[in-house]
């Protein structure tokens, strides 16, 4: 567990406040990311089932009687992330039909097993529940070697509805020029990240004043083209169960 300014940090930087755009190497992405949640909050009920939800940025958003995150058994995870419960990756420690909504926010990517892990998801919500679910599409390597794959909307829906579930609301996030300029900080921030904190953090506030600004003016005067994204946000409504055999 975090101690309390650095939880509240870190939530920080997966937010869209204003100041973002000067601090925050990662607002184009994570702000769009948010901002969707944050438009489909009213989705949420009941019991919610935050799975990997690391150090639950965006449990704020949700007005719902029980928020519970859900996390890998590891001891790094133990140590630095905000789960209630921990799994051994395989089989949620739930009963059936446990929770009226599930979170999976930034986590698909990172599935091995994809088949396994909505079935699951599909177990723990009751019938009817929904799954709001964001995923990246443009995007580095990361988390290495727990990185498996990206989804296209299309591949995305197809999974989704695959499983027990029917998509009834579906954005891409940070479209556009905003996500070719994302990618940019990425690749700059590859080389920050090995320098010593006190040279990279100058820098990377340096390097989020200077591009965050030119992507969203850019951005806001060029057409909108929605083939160039970074990620997706689904929801999804369990409409049937699904058996790890089916």
């Amino acid at each position: 567990m975090l101690n309390k300014f650095k939880l509240k940090l870190i939530r920080y930087t997966f937010n869209s406040h204003f100041i973002g755009i000067f601090i925050n190497i990662f607002y184009l992405d994570r702000a769009e990311v948010y901002k969707s949640l944050r438009k489909n909050a009213h989705y949420a009920k009941g019991r919610l089932l935050d799975v990997g939800c690391s150090n639950k940025p965006y449990q704020n958003l949700f007005d719902v009687d029980q928020y519970i995150g859900l996390e890998i058994d590891t001891l790094e995870n133990r140590k630095n992330k905000e789960a209630d419960f921990f799994y051994d990756g395989n089989n949620f420690p739930f009963d059936p039909e446990s929770f009226e909504t599930v979170l999976t926010s930034q986590v698909l990517e990172h599935v091995f097993n994809p088949k396994d892990f909505l079935i699951n998801i599909n177990r723990v919500l009751v019938s009817g529940g929904y799954l709001l679910l964001t995923v990246p599409f443009l995007g580095d390597e990361h988390e290495k070697p727990y990185d498996f794959g990206r989804y296209t909307s299309f591949g995305l829906k197809h999974l989704i509805e695959c499983h027990g579930f029917e998509v009834v609301n579906y954005q891409k996030t940070t479209v556009g020029f905003s996500s070719i300029m994302q990618l940019i900080i990425n690749y700059l921030n590859k080389y920050i990240a090995k320098t010593p904190k006190f040279i990279g953090w100058p820098c990377q506030i340096i390097i989020a004043s200077f591009f965050n600004p030119i992507a969203l003016i850019i951005g806001f005067l060029l057409p909108k083209n929605e083939d160039f994204f970074l990620g997706s946000t689904l929801v999804a409504q369990k409409v049937k169960t699904v058996l790890i055999n089916d």
